[in-house]
């Protein structure tokens, strides 16, 4: 029989969070709609540890005790350097300097690898969906802006595991489909 007793998903805290990136996993490539025209893009997630801590009795999917862990918080990114693209705006927020002519050279780039371990501020929003399997409205954690750290600077728990060290894990191809 399966226990009751366990808490509801509960997003990170809104507001600004201290933080620091656990993960960038490489997604690969979809195609999306960009200006009411398919585009292949290829994407990225950030996972990011907050300071705000799971409750206690929490637990993760296996039923492990997580209280006090870090909550955390991914987004997933357009890989582009491009000034309006989302990444390119929070990684120089979070950098506090624009890119350098290097960083923007396609045979040199930006390797995202590098966002390991580095602490930030991220302000967290909360918003509104419906659930995939129920419909019922819940609320999810969404962050809006990554920007430098703060005083307060976070290191990884060790408790995160990144998706690339996951069991079953199978590298996206990095060829650009036809």
């Amino acid at each position: 029989m399966e226990s009751t007793s366990k808490r509801s998903f509960v997003p990170a805290a809104e507001g600004m969070r201290n933080a620091v990136c656990v993960d960038a996993e490489y997604l690969g490539w979809f195609e999306d709609d960009y200006d009411d025209k398919p585009k292949k893009l290829q994407k990225v997630k950030l996972v990011f540890e907050t300071d705000d801590l799971m409750p206690e009795g929490s637990e993760d999917f296996h039923g492990n005790d997580i209280s006090g862990r870090p909550k955390t918080i991914g987004k997933k990114y357009t890989l582009s350097q491009h000034p309006k693209a989302t990444l390119s705006i929070h990684l120089e927020a979070w950098r506090g300097r624009p890119w350098s002519a290097e960083e923007l050279d396609p045979e040199i780039g930006f390797n995202t690898e590098e966002l390991i371990g580095s602490p930030c501020q991220l302000l967290i929003i909360h918003k509104q969906i419906a659930d995939s399997n129920t419909g019922a409205p819940k609320t999810i954690g969404m962050i809006d802006r990554v920007l430098k750290p703060g005083d307060k600077k976070m290191k990884p728990s060790g408790h995160y595991v990144r998706i690339k060290d996951r069991e079953g894990y199978e590298i996206p191809s990095t060829k650009k489909p036809k």
